[in-house]
């Protein structure tokens, strides 16, 4: 169950996780994890949707 793997710190199969939930809630289109994101492409994903800039290391 995915709450207790992440609650441990193991995000090891987010995307397979995301898209479970997706198909559970009857999503038909779009939306599906490919993989798994870098830091950097997180933190362009939250830039472009939210458009908070966030510091890089």
């Amino acid at each position: 169950m995915p709450k207790y793997r992440w609650k441990q710190g193991d995000f090891k199969s987010v995307d397979k996780d995301h898209n479970d939930m997706w198909h559970i809630q009857g999503t038909k289109e779009g939306g599906l994890a490919t993989g798994i994101a870098t830091k950097e492409q997180e933190q362009d994903y939250i830039f472009q949707v939210f458009g908070i800039p966030v510091e890089r290391d």
